[in-house]
């Protein structure tokens, strides 16, 4: 009679936590802690109910757990996932019939990105330091816009004022056609950055160079 007092969501979750070890007095607290009252006899009647239906359970005993989630399977967890209080990773486990490592491994999304075998990035160093790299992404036509869009404002944003807040250096970058052009160079001049110009081979402060490294070399 006391397991009617409690709905069925809530009792899943008392036996979702029994399942995992935790002791009664922490789930009291863990639904205390949600605004939900209930004593610690609830919890042993919770578990007892739980073990007399394991004991009458009439289903055929399977003899190990499946090594692959079938989509079914996967269907019947994403209903079960868009509870507002989804089960534990051990009570999804066990109603799909595999372990919680297949659980585990097939739903969570791979965060794996595919690389090329070569990279290209940009990087700066001066006596200040040295500036963030900066990825190119492979296949990009690099022109004089997209150098300075994605290369040589952030640049001047982020790495340039602080390794030289006094605006003192002097840039120089090699003679890539995006690098010389007269439209990098303009932009270089509207912004107050003193530069060398392809022609001028002095010695400088501030250099930045495109360099390509294959993973191969790594």
């Amino acid at each position: 009679m006391l397991l009617k007092k409690f709905d069925q969501m809530l009792i899943d979750q008392v036996q979702a936590l029994l399942e995992l070890r935790w002791s009664h007095r922490i789930i009291q607290t863990h639904f205390k802690m949600k605004g939900i009252a209930i004593s610690l006899s609830h919890i042993s009647s919770i578990k007892n109910s739980k073990l007399g239906s394991t004991k009458n359970d009439s289903k055929p005993i399977t003899n190990g757990r499946q090594s692959k989630l079938k989509k079914s399977d996967l269907q019947r967890l994403e209903k079960m996932a868009s509870k507002p209080d989804p089960r534990t990773h051990a009570s999804v486990a066990k109603a799909l019939n595999v372990s919680q490592k297949v659980n585990r491994r097939d739903l969570t999304p791979s965060t794996t990105v595919p690389h090329p075998k070569a990279v290209m990035v940009w990087m700066g160093i001066s006596a200040s330091g040295v500036t963030k790299p900066r990825f190119v992404q492979p296949g990009t036509k690099i022109n004089s816009e997209y150098y300075i869009q994605k290369i040589l404002k952030p640049f001047l944003k982020d790495d340039y004022c602080r390794l030289h807040p006094n605006g003192d250096a002097v840039f120089h970058q090699d003679s890539a056609p995006s690098h010389a052009s007269r439209v990098t160079q303009k932009f270089l001049t509207d912004q107050h950055v003193q530069f060398l110009r392809p022609h001028n081979g002095c010695q400088t402060v501030l250099t930045l160079h495109h360099v390509t490294i294959s993973y191969g070399d790594i």
